[in-house]
């Protein structure tokens, strides 16, 4: 599960922290993007693979409107099981 906000910050439950990937931005993130444009309803985007855990994910976000002053979006991924593609 996983928060981000518009000023390009988030906050992942598993601790994984953003400065470790320079460049990374909350609001150039599909999740983040499709939740927006959706105003409030739940997205689902299509599945990706993730070279970091070696799995197919699809991420489901919502946009929970201004915390702060800030647009924030809650997301979560969900890991495919792999026999749903043999």
């Amino acid at each position: 599960m996983f928060v981000g906000f518009g000023d390009d910050t988030a906050v992942f439950s598993d601790g994984w922290d953003t400065n470790d990937a320079p460049g990374w931005k909350a609001t150039q993130r599909g999740w983040y993007t499709a939740a927006i444009a959706a105003s409030g309803e739940q997205v689902t985007l299509e599945r990706f693979y993730d070279p970091a855990s070696d799995e197919v994910v699809v991420s489901v976000s919502m946009y929970l409107g201004k915390m702060n002053n800030l647009d924030t979006v809650l997301g979560a991924d969900f890991i495919v099981p792999r026999q749903f593609f043999n």
